[in-house]
């Protein structure tokens, strides 16, 4: 039987990443990372690979807002006794899942869909890295409905909101999921160009010059002429001045 360890950075580093066996085993890092630590955490050798496939990665660029001191309202206090006790019941529950006749039937018809759909190629997420991951998304939803179905009661039945649910979450999570390991390539500007391309979509406008002052120190990018910087940005950036 598989079994689920979460490890903090420390214990990753020395239990995980100094034993590549246990890289495809059932362990996650119970922490935020920035794409460079990601990275470092995952090891060069596992991503793309069994452990890439049973990870869903949240993926942000950005803060949605900034909160230099949060001071937990009467509400949050009571969602959080509301959640212990949740919590406490969903620890009692014993037994096997099973499909409700509406679940299965909208879980099927979704699987033979997306199977058609990745047999011609239209992968949930077009980086190859993540091509596991899409062989694997039926597990993540499944998962996902367990999960749902054990907040919602008692029933141990993965139901149609469970489902419908589900997918919404996994649907929402693999919107971004593909830039995880956007600066990680073999190519020779993978980095730089990851770097470039964030730097641009926080500044909305920007010139060649001010692109090389701001990069030069961390990234290759004063090898980037005028000829071969358009190359390597994507065409979704708008054009440089």
């Amino acid at each position: 039987m598989e079994t689920t360890k979460i490890l903090k950075l420390d214990e990753w580093n020395s239990t995980v990443l100094l034993q590549p066996s246990l890289r495809s085993s059932q362990y996650y890092l119970d922490k935020e990372m920035s794409s460079c630590w990601q990275t470092y955490a995952t090891g060069m050798e596992a991503i793309g690979g069994g452990f890439t496939a049973r990870v869903i990665f949240i993926v942000e660029e950005k803060k949605g807002k900034t909160v230099p001191k949060h001071d937990i309202t009467a509400e949050e206090q009571t969602l959080r006794e509301m959640l212990r006790r949740d919590l406490e019941r969903i620890n009692q529950l014993c037994g096997g899942f099973s499909f409700t006749p509406a679940g299965e039937d909208a879980y099927t018809s979704w699987y033979t869909e997306e199977d058609t759909k990745l047999s011609k190629g239209e992968a949930a997420i077009e980086d190859t890295r993540f091509a596991a991951y899409c062989e694997r998304r039926a597990t993540h939803l499944r998962k996902l409905m367990m999960l749902l179905s054990a907040g919602r009661g008692d029933s141990l039945q993965l139901d149609l909101p469970d489902f419908t649910r589900a997918k919404t979450i996994l649907s929402q999570a693999e919107i971004k999921m593909g830039r995880t390991f956007g600066g990680l390539g073999k190519a020779r500007y993978s980095d730089a160009t990851e770097q470039v391309l964030e730097f641009i979509k926080a500044v909305g406008v920007t010139t060649r010059s001010s692109i090389l002052s701001h990069f030069y120190r961390t990234a290759d990018v004063p090898n980037w002429n005028n000829r071969r910087l358009p190359v390597y940005l994507s065409s979704e950036v708008t054009e440089l001045r």
